[in-house]
């Protein structure tokens, strides 16, 4: 059987990537909705000729949308099998290579040049980081236009040791 995935693509002809869980797909449903309808309101007519940087974009999900809106993206994870990933589903939706980038990458390591990105993603690994507001800096630096920087916190009693964060 094919090893899970945090994310679904639909690859076509009926075939989709399995998820890890399928209570994913609600909260990805949920959080594509809240972001992908602000990039469109602030982006009417597309991310044509901007660039966008998706940091720990795990199997580039997010990354994909962004291109599909006409962006030049770059995804970067410090995970290889999720470069991997990424990378198959471009080639097998057929996009661009060159306006679609994924690297392997930790992004305390970015070597980006200050102001190069008009969008940047941030979802989902500000509460993993030792120093989150250094992370915050260098984000900002790199950004031009807008970040989007997605977290969770709760109000747990213990450490959440499994799940994806619900207080149950």
């Amino acid at each position: 059987s094919e090893p899970a995935w945090m994310y679904e693509f639909d690859l076509g002809d009926g075939v989709k990537t399995r998820l890890i869980s399928d209570e994913l797909r609600s909260i990805h449903q949920t959080r594509e909705e809240m972001i992908m309808s602000l990039i469109d309101r602030l982006f009417p007519e597309g991310l044509h000729g901007n660039t966008c940087l998706d940091v720990a974009c795990n199997e580039g999900y997010f990354s994909h949308l962004l291109y599909r809106r006409g962006g030049k993206v770059k995804g970067i994870d410090v995970r290889e099998v999720n470069i991997q990933r990424a990378c198959a589903v471009r080639e097998i939706m057929g996009y661009d290579p060159t306006r679609l980038v994924f690297q392997s990458e930790d992004f305390f390591g970015n070597q980006d040049p200050p102001g190069c990105y008009h969008i940047t993603f941030f979802l989902g690994i500000l509460y993993h980081l030792e120093n989150p507001m250094s992370a915050l800096r260098k984000l900002r630096g790199l950004t031009t236009t807008v970040s989007f920087i997605e977290t969770q916190l709760t109000g747990q009693r213990e450490p959440v040791m499994s799940g994806w964060g619900q207080t149950a």
